[in-house]
């Protein structure tokens, strides 16, 4: 099939929505798919995929985006996609939206949860998402909570699916020596582990709290605006604390390799919330038990005593307590990383995953 991706988020973007979206065009792309990406000025290149990087925004024209929607229009004209799928519901939804009304091909809208809250929120925005939601062949969602969203803005139920963010083995398989590594960021084991951007909601302090409670050392990955507070609050803490920052995907699988497990605690902030979390899954893959919070879409990557303990989320104590809960039974953290293993090597990986979409796409 020739497929177009309209993607706003794509690399050298770092964040789920952009490791979703090239995730869908990979795979696709692998399953002998004609895959066309349009994308901002600076995106990318991928192999076997066709990234053709466009201005997006006109400031000095409204809507913005609408010379971008007259030169997808005039492609598609020509090039005739047999369907689109959307990177976000706003703005990409509105473009392909245009391109379905006037030529007829069908579009797909990912959605995650937090923007669609956002949206919620504004009248105007509002609007125009029910517009596209309602309009579109199918919604994927990775959460029961973002599903009853877009139902209440016009999505019809039946065009709603389920469509995890999958992990790439290969990918993951690839690692820098764990010794090295460790000598490299001057990291002694054991330690707790997290990968994150640092943002609010991640809820990166709490999990500094809880640290602090049960006395034990933590490695923070990933880098972000709340970095330096959160490098402050540590300090605070008097916690053994290393923030690494962003660093390279070989050196993180070599520290999930290494870690006693995984903690990632989310909360809940206006209009905000984790739609998934995929590193839930990459700690799995490696055998690691891990922490989450029962919030947005965790509960639907973490499974509360099978793969791992989901704390209250905003709750020090809460947090603390299942971290413990691992670090004093072994065999049960063992049991659960056993777990987690199984269940994102049988369900999770993009190769299980593709298929559904494929099933979507030959039915439009």
């Amino acid at each position: 099939m020739n497929i177009w991706i309209i993607a706003e988020n794509w690399p050298p973007r770092v964040g789920g929505i952009e490791r979703y979206i090239t995730g869908i065009a990979e795979s696709l792309a692998k399953h002998e798919h004609d895959i066309t990406v349009f994308a901002p000025p600076g995106s990318a290149k991928m192999s076997g995929v066709s990234v053709i990087a466009s201005r997006i925004f006109w400031p000095i024209i409204k809507p913005s985006w609408m010379p971008f929607a007259l030169y997808l229009l005039v492609r598609a004209m020509m090039q005739k996609p047999d369907a689109i799928i959307c990177g976000k519901t706003l703005f990409e939804g509105r473009v392909a939206r245009i391109v379905k009304k006037i030529l007829g091909a069908p579009y797909i809208v990912c959605t995650y949860g937090m923007e669609i809250a956002t949206w919620k929120s504004n009248i105007k925005t509002s609007t125009q998402a029910s517009h596209v939601l309602h309009d579109a062949a199918f919604v994927l969602v990775m959460n029961k909570q973002t599903k009853e969203s877009v139902i209440t803005l016009g999505a019809h139920e039946e065009r709603v699916m389920f469509m995890y963010p999958g992990i790439d083995t290969d990918k993951l398989d690839q690692k820098n020596n764990p010794d090295d590594v460790l000598k490299k960021y001057d990291i002694t084991a054991p330690y707790i582990l997290t990968v994150s951007r640092l943002v609010k909601r991640k809820g990166i302090d709490d999990l500094l709290r809880a640290m602090a409670i049960i006395k034990k050392s933590i490695v923070v990955v990933g880098d972000g605006p709340e970095r330096s507070n959160l490098e402050q609050l540590a300090q605070k803490l008097d916690i053994d604390a290393k923030f690494l920052g962003a660093i390279s995907d070989e050196d993180v699988h070599a520290l999930y390799s290494r870690a006693q497990l995984f903690a990632l605690t989310p909360k809940e902030l206006p209009g905000d919330y984790e739609g998934f979390g995929i590193v839930y899954n990459e700690a799995a893959y490696f055998g690691l038990p891990v922490i989450g919070t029962n919030t947005g879409g965790v509960p639907e990557a973490v499974q509360d005593g099978v793969t791992g303990i989901l704390a209250q989320p905003g709750d020090t104590t809460s947090i603390s307590q299942a971290i413990t809960t691992l670090l004093e039974n072994p065999d049960k953290a063992k049991h659960y990383g056993e777990m987690g293993k199984q269940r994102v090597t049988a369900e999770f990986t993009w190769n299980s995953i593709i298929g559904s979409l494929e099933d979507i796409l030959t039915s439009l």
